[in-house]
């Protein structure tokens, strides 16, 4: 069976790729990429505080992985990130009547705080590969690459 994996293995040459995880959440693609090129160096940003406390945690022991207490964007600076019940779709965009439910469940935001945000292009110097999941912001995010 195809899947992204053996796409990304068969597009990037070498045993160490610059890799790009935007939005990482919890780290399980971070991870999927050190699975598939264990020396790679990989920029991993998440701009929820605790998220990226656990992730630092997580990749502790490994020097390859740069966690980026952050959000891309078109510039550096500070914005407001919504956060909502399920953390995985928070964004920097505001919420539509998209996220009136979610898996059958009401999907809320539970809070609004203020994050850095950081041109890509300033924050990493060259990448193999981007991966963005940022709920809405990916072409703000590209703006600023």
């Amino acid at each position: 069976m195809r899947t992204w994996q053996t796409d990304m293995a068969a597009l990037l040459h070498g045993d160490a790729p610059a890799i790009v995880d935007g939005g990482a959440n919890k780290g399980r693609v971070t991870q999927d990429f050190l699975d598939l090129f264990p020396n790679a160096r990989i920029h991993a940003f998440e701009p929820i505080p605790d998220l990226a406390r656990k992730l630092r945690k997580r990749f502790a022991d490994n020097t390859n992985v740069v966690v980026h207490e952050a959000a891309l964007g078109a510039r550096s600076g500070e914005a407001g990130l919504n956060v909502l019940s399920s953390r995985t779709l928070s964004s920097l965009m505001e919420p539509t009547g998209v996220y009136e439910k979610y898996a059958d469940r009401p999907l809320e935001r539970t809070d609004r705080i203020n994050v850095r945000t950081v041109r890509l292009d300033r924050a990493v110097q060259e990448a193999d590969a981007v991966k963005l999941d940022l709920q809405g912001f990916e072409l703000e995010a590209l703006k600023g690459a």
